[in-house]
């Protein structure tokens, strides 16, 4: 958050001559006394979340992303996809073993939390097949956990991970076997508009 601290402080100095402050105001509000300016705080502060897609191949993670960033940035959101396939691409992980597998979704959980901090929304899609890790992360973090799964043959079966762990808890549950992109998305943003951190560990 320090960066986006950082960037509404200087435009509250450019205009800080015309600007009043009502009696009563709390102090980041006598901070940043712009009307306009603390919408922007507020949202970067209550708003943005890490959304972690998880599924097989060809559950519809990615064309869920896409839409869902679409939505969020109409919102007027700061918004950031990260890729598990194309995160693999620029670090040169081949590997789709287990060691593979947990280093490139560590990889990727970091950046996210990195960039949620800084008051950026981050929509990430990674098969992410191991329970524990996605518990870990999201008991540390922002993080709605969105678990994406279809009956529809669609040609990526075998690229399917072995013995990947549904969650069991505190998750969003989109079957996208027939339903439209449209009505995923807005159960998604339902659930993250109503999120609230977890009470404590959950078991996995």
């Amino acid at each position: 958050m320090e960066a986006t601290l950082v960037r509404v402080v200087a435009i509250s100095v450019q205009t800080r001559d015309t600007l009043s402050v009502a009696p009563g105001a709390s102090s980041a509000q006598r901070l940043f006394p712009s009307a306009a300016i603390w919408v922007f705080y507020r949202r970067n502060n209550s708003e943005n979340m890490i959304y972690w897609f998880t599924g097989q191949p060809g559950a519809g993670k990615s064309t869920l992303a896409a839409a869902l960033k679409s939505a969020l940035k109409a919102r007027k959101q700061s918004v950031v996809h990260l890729d598990g396939e194309e995160l693999r691409d620029i670090t040169g992980n081949v590997d789709y073993g287990e060691t593979g597998r947990v280093a490139n979704i560590r990889s990727g959980q970091k950046l996210a939390a990195k960039l949620e901090a800084e008051g950026i929304s981050v929509i990430a899609s990674f098969v992410s097949p191991y329970r524990s890790q996605r518990e870990e992360f999201k008991q540390k973090h922002r993080v709605l956990e969105i678990y994406v799964h279809t009956t529809a043959i669609r040609g990526r079966e075998k690229y399917h991970a072995k013995n990947y762990e549904p969650p069991l808890s505190n998750f969003v549950d989109i079957d996208t076997t027939s339903a439209s992109v449209e009505d995923c998305v807005a159960k998604i943003s339902a659930a993250g508009s109503s999120w609230k951190p977890q009470a404590g560990p959950t078991n996995s």
